[in-house]
Parts: structure tokens; sequence; C-alpha cells
């Protein structure tokens, strides 16, 4: 047991400190330089990829020596000092964080977080021999490194990784850590329940954080489900309407469809100009023909005919004949929408009722 904090981790953790704020203001400078000004939120993980990355660093040569001899390995002032840099991180944070990125340091997870654990290893884990200790639980730190990697650059963003890696630290390890430390406080030899405290005093956060996590991915894969389908509508639409924003590689298909079918739409009504065309200069060669008054279908035979055979007969050959002014108007009007420049010379020639044609033959009788 070691009575409180002596001069060299004093002196190391101000050395730290400083570290910190310099890599901090030096980043700031350099993203500015390039042009590439940060968000508020993209800041407030500079510090914490740093440090996470340091603890990490520092926790794999104790891990390794309890997942292999079963016992951890005693770093002395090693592990006392980067237990320090962790308390450098901590004030570092809470400092920068109020004047840079005051809206991502809320009151659970950083003040009330960061103020217990300087409490913590100030009075417990350094003047207890718990250094060592704290070294091995640092490997949690490996999924806030993956997040604060993700977090400043997008291309390293893993979401499903992240996850997996918080699970199977801060929950499956955190648990198989706790329950060694509590069945070697249990044991006939003796141990301290303090690391069992410790440990059992965080986990509530450490699943708070996993339920979170959770349900931002499934927020996130609702939001790109969404996305998809408005650009698949989107798409969609675009094979009726001409493209008006710059053409995309997987819009492609889509605009060629749209052209292949405006094409053959095009065709289809020429060729269907064509035809009215043929059917209005077919009507106009048949004009001269239809001079005769009397239509085809009446008999030549009913000219001839007496007075009293003459009603029963015109009405039968008026019954049988044709509708040729009905359907001629229908196709004259089809003429007139479809082709206007055919609108002036198109004349419909009426029909001679049989009566008119066969009344001068009977008053000639």
């Amino acid at each position: 047991m070691r009575s409180s904090f002596n001069d060299e981790l004093l002196l190391f953790t101000a050395n730290a400190l400083v570290s910190l704020v310099a890599i901090y203001y030096g980043v700031e400078y350099y993203l500015g330089l390039k042009g590439k000004f940060q968000t508020e939120r993209e800041r407030s993980w500079v510090l914490t990829a740093v440090s996470s990355a340091v603890m990490t660093s520092c926790s794999v040569p104790y891990i390794w020596s309890w997942l292999a001899a079963g016992q951890i390995v005693d770093g002395g002032h090693w592990a006392d000092k980067s237990s320090c840099f962790f308390i450098a991180y901590l004030l570092c944070d809470l400092m920068i964080g109020s004047m840079h990125y005051r809206s991502s340091i809320n009151l659970l997870t950083g003040w009330i977080h960061h103020l217990v654990y300087i409490t913590l290893i100030t009075f417990v884990v350094i003047p207890h021999s718990f250094s060592s200790f704290f070294n091995m639980c640092c490997i949690l730190e490996l999924p806030t490194f993956i997040l604060a990697m993700g977090s400043l650059n997008k291309n390293f963003r893993n979401d499903y990784l992240f996850a997996a890696v918080f699970f199977a630290t801060r929950i499956c390890l955190h648990i198989y850590i706790t329950i060694t430390c509590t069945l070697q406080a249990l044991s006939p030899a003796g141990g301290s329940w303090a690391p069992t405290v410790f440990l059992t005093m965080i986990f509530p956060m450490h699943a708070m954080w996993m339920k979170d996590c959770v349900r931002g991915i499934l927020r996130r894969r609702k939001q790109t489900r969404a996305k998809l389908a408005q650009s698949a509508a989107s798409a969609a639409s675009s094979v009726a309407t001409p493209l008006m924003e710059p053409t995309r590689v997987r819009d492609i298909p889509a605009y060629l469809l749209a052209r292949s079918s405006k094409r053959t739409a095009t065709l289809l009504r020429r060729s269907r100009q064509q035809v009215l065309r043929i059917l209005h200069d077919a009507l106009d060669e048949s004009a001269s023909a239809d001079a005769q008054p009397l239509h085809p279908s009446i008999p030549a035979a009913a000219l001839n005919l007496t007075s009293h055979h003459l009603p029963s007969e015109i009405a039968a050959a008026n019954a049988n004949a044709p509708r040729w002014k009905s359907i001629r108007r229908r196709v004259v009007g089809r003429l007139r929408r479809s082709l206007p420049e055919y609108g002036a010379s198109v004349v419909v020639l009426p029909l001679v009722p049989a009566a008119e044609v066969i009344e001068p033959v009977l008053v000639s009788d």
C-alpha cells in the first residue's frame, strides 16, 4: 500500500496533461491549414482517440499474462504512470470540452463519469496497488478507440464491428472478470472486494451504452431502408420524366430505358400519322366515285318499280345500306385532330337519299 501520490507521479500527470493539450491544438491547427474544419462532435473525439489508443496498448501485457497464467503481472511504477495518464486525459477532456465542445460533455457520461474515475484512481487504485489490475481492465477501451476513429473519419466507421467488440469486452469480458474477482474474494486465501465493487459499479453504465448502441444501429438501418425505397421511387419516376439532375452510374439503365420507350412511342405515332395520311388520300380518290348519288347497295331494278311497290322497296334498300355517312364523319374527325395540315382539305360529301334519286324516275312515268 502506498501512502499517496509522490512528486514523480504528479510531475508525470502534469506533463501528460500538457502533452494532451498540445496534441489537441496541434490537430486543430493542422486541420485548419488543410481546410478541414471539424464539427463540435468531431472535436470531442480527438482526445478520446489518443487516450483509448494509449490505454489499450498499455493493457495488452497485463491481459495477456492474466489469460495465460491466471495472474496479473506487477507493473510497478509503469502501471502507476499509465493510470496517471488516464487521470490527465480526464482532466484535459473536462477542461478543453468546457471551452470547445460543451454540448458533448453531459452530466452523467461527462462530469460524473470523469470525476468518479479521477477519485477512484487517486485514492483507491494507486494507493492500494491496484494499478496493474486497472491497466488490465483498460482493454475495455478498445471499442472506444474503434468508435473514436469512426467518428473522426467516416471511412473507418463500422457499427457492427463496434457493437461486436463492445459486447465482447464491456459486457462478456467485464462479467467474466467480475465473477473471477468475486470468486477470489470468497476463496479461503482471501482477496480484496474492491475490484468486485469497482466493476459492479460501472457495469450498469456499460449496459446502458450497449442498449443505446443497438438502438442506434436499428434506427440507422431503418433510415437506410427508407432512403433506398425513396431512391427506387425516384428512379421509377425518372423513367417517365426526363432526368433533370446529373446522371449517375446507377441511373444509366433507367435513363436508357426511358429513351427507348420514348423512341418507340415516337415511331408508333409517326406510323399512325402515315396510315391516316393514306386514309385521307383514299377518301379524296373516292370522292369522284361518290359523285353518283345512288348508293351501290341499292339494286338497279328499284329504278323501274311502280308507285305501289316503291315505299316498301325503298325502305328495305335504305335499311340494308351501310351507314357510310356516320363512318365517314368519324374518320374525318380523326383526321382533323391528328393531321391539322389536312383539316381544311377534308370535305364530307353528303349521301343523296334514295327517295331523291328515284323521284325523277317516278315523275317521268
